[in-house]
Parts: structure tokens; C-alpha cells; sequence
């Protein structure tokens, strides 16, 4: 993956894949779970599951891999 000064930069076929999507935005998760942004935050963050940033900053964007979060969804129903 491209670097510049150190931010990992995702190019346009590094975020997609046969399905159209790798990663998933904390918007549409907070949409279909109908809470906030912050609570997906804090959930994924305690189950441990890895965010991946791209940008810098405030404007910096956080996604979460899409099958890091299918695999967060099936421990919660086997448990």
C-alpha cells in the first residue's frame, strides 16, 4: 500500500473487492445498527476490532474491514 510521510493511502482497487466493498464507514454501521457514530466506536474498540485510517487528521476517515465486522456479528449471535 502507498505511503506519503508515513499516512497509509488507500488507492481505489485497494478499498474494494469482488463484492464492491473491503472496508465499511462508521456511518453506514451506526445506520444500520440505528445508533451514533461514537457507539460503534466503542463497541468495535472493546471487541478489539481493528480500524483502519486514511488521511490525516480531523478529515482523516476511519473504516473498519468488512469481514472484521461479519465476524464481530457472528460472535455476537453465537453467544
Amino acid at each position: 500500500m502507498p505511503s506519503i510521510d508515513g499516512d497509509v493511502v488507500a488507492t481505489e482497487t485497494e478499498t474494494k473487492n469482488q463484492s464492491g466493498e473491503l472496508f465499511v464507514s462508521m456511518k453506514s454501521l451506526a445506520a444500520q445498527w440505528n445508533c451514533s457514530k461514537t457507539t460503534v466506536s466503542r463497541l468495535l474498540d472493546k471487541a478489539g476490532v481493528p480500524a483502519f485510517y486514511f488521511g490525516r487528521g480531523r478529515n482523516g476517515l476511519k473504516r473498519y474491514k468488512k469481514e472484521d465486522i461479519d465476524r464481530f456479528l457472528q460472535n455476537l449471535e453465537s453467544a
